[in-house]
């Protein structure tokens, strides 16, 4: 294989690292010294940076490799929720999120084109606002700080970009 067919294939390749990574870290989080789960999800969320990063460098972007990344990101996140959920919980936050999470990629992949730039800085925004958040809820196992606020927060931001879906998906207008 040669260097180009390589980084051709290196974008997807994250995202089904991040895939696995995710159920990996889900069920090995009890065995898994609190440094390093928190080091490998950060990791793995930084993969998410990595693998657009090298899609649009090197002109390999594709459906499939959307489809992977977007799906790879909520199955990242979702893993990441439910390590904190055995902590405490927060199960309304992940309902919500999941439900607007899906539903919104549910419209996507229908072709219904109504993402646009100022959307999609907020959803990676809030992607990597998520993950910083459940790294330190991860790290934080005593529960000496309470991240609820923090979770509300992105939680309402996500609101605000659902809004904004159904007004775009109604008018066809971009914000």
């Amino acid at each position: 294989m040669n260097k180009q067919s390589i980084l051709r294939n290196l974008p997807n390749s994250l995202s089904v690292f991040r895939f696995f990574g995710a159920f990996l870290l889900y069920f090995l989080y009890d065995i898994i010294n609190i440094n390093y789960l928190v080091l490998a999800f950060l990791f793995l969320g930084l993969t998410d940076f990595l693998d657009g990063y090298y899609a649009r460098k090197y002109h390999c972007t594709s459906k499939l490799g959307d489809i992977l990344d977007k799906f790879s990101d909520k199955i990242l996140l979702f893993c990441g929720l439910l390590i904190v959920c055995s902590n405490h919980i927060i199960f309304l936050f992940i309902i919500i999120n999941f439900i607007y999470l899906f539903s919104r990629e549910y419209l996507i992949l229908n072709k219904i084109n109504i993402i646009n730039t100022k959307q999609l800085f907020l959803d990676k925004s809030c992607f990597f606002v998520l993950i910083l958040i459940i790294s330190f809820d991860l790290y934080d196992k005593e529960n000496k700080f309470d991240f609820y606020y923090f979770y509300y927060f992105v939680l309402c931001v996500y609101f605000v970009n659902i809004i904004f879906y159904f007004i775009n998906l109604k008018t066809k207008k971009i914000y």
